[in-house]
């Protein structure tokens, strides 16, 4: 019933939540996901962050990145998994078990 009551982006930030805590911290992440896309270890390090909620600059300084190259490397998630956005990616790497 609480459910019923939230909006669109607080069942993802529940769904979200939820599935990190099921996966497990280091993901379990395989190298390959549905439809044969292959993301390399950085490609899920930086998905992984963007699960939790951090942007581009964010992830750059958790990772020792440039924001550039991160924003490169949410562009290629956003290709490789056929997203639209960075929530449906963050949706689409929970129902995939990605992260």
């Amino acid at each position: 019933a609480v459910g019923r009551a939230w909006s669109t982006a607080e069942a993802v930030d529940a769904a979200v939540a939820l599935a990190s805590r099921l996966v497990g911290a280091d993901g379990g992440a395989p190298a390959e996901i549905g439809s044969g896309v292959r993301l390399t270890a950085r490609e899920r390090d930086v998905l992984r962050l963007v699960v939790d909620g951090h942007q581009d600059p964010a992830i750059a300084e958790i990772l020792g990145l440039s924001p550039r190259t991160v924003s490169e490397h949410v562009g290629n998630l956003l290709k490789k998994c056929g997203q639209p956005n960075r929530t449906a990616l963050a949706v689409y790497a929970v129902r995939h078990r990605v992260v």
